[in-house]
């Protein structure tokens, strides 16, 4: 599926799972690099920078939720 970004999404979960954060990290960051408003791929940022006290996932929501303030997810 070149260009879009869900294989990319899927590993970083996978990554997750296995522990392996930084990788995680970066695999949601190439899925971003596909499509900037992948909303799932945001949150999984959000969800490692939570788990780690840092306010840099927080931003990145805030962000994409100011560029796109008609987008609404439960």
């Amino acid at each position: 599926m070149p260009g879009k970004p869900l294989p990319q999404h899927l590993r970083a979960r996978v990554l997750v799972l296995s522990g392996d954060l930084a990788g995680a990290r970066a695999s949601y960051e190439k899925a971003l690099t596909a499509d900037a408003k992948y909303f799932a791929s945001i949150e999984g940022l959000a969800t490692i920078d939570r788990s780690k006290a840092s306010r840099t996932g927080a931003r990145t929501v805030c962000a994409v939720l100011k560029a796109n303030p008609d987008d609404v997810r439960p």
